[in-house]
C-alpha cells in the first residue's frame, strides 16, 4: 500500500479477501477508510504474535505496524496465514 501498488496488495490477500474486493483499488479504498488516512509514507513493524484460530491447524501470525500517514501515526494489524503453501493476508484491522 505504501508504494500505491494496490493490485500487488490485492494479490497478497487470501482467496476470501480477493473475492471480497474485486480489484486493488477496492482494497485500497477499504484500507484507507479503515485507517482513517489517505496516504502512507512509512511503516514500522512493532510486533509479531503467533495466534491459533478455530483449530490447532489454523495458526496465524498477528503482525502489528505503526503506519506513518497524513494524519499522524496509526496502529494497524494484519493476520498472516498459510494458504496453498503461500503466506497470505487473511484479515486486517
Amino acid at each position: 500500500m505504501i508504494d500505491a501498488d494496490y493490485q500487488a496488495a490485492h494479490g497478497m490477500l487470501a482467496a476470501d479477501g480477493q473475492a471480497m474486493f474485486p480489484d486493488g483499488q477496492a482494497l485500497a479504498d477499504d484500507f484507507f477508510l479503515t485507517i482513517g488516512a489517505s496516504t502512507v509514507t512509512g511503516t514500522e513493524t512493532t510486533s509479531v504474535t503467533p495466534t491459533v484460530g478455530e483449530s490447532d491447524l489454523d495458526v496465524r501470525d498477528l503482525v502489528t505496524f505503526d503506519l506513518d500517514t497524513d494524519v499522524g501515526t496509526v496502529g494497524f494489524s494484519v493476520q498472516v496465514c498459510e494458504e496453498a503453501a503461500d503466506l497470505t493476508i487473511c484479515a486486517y484491522r
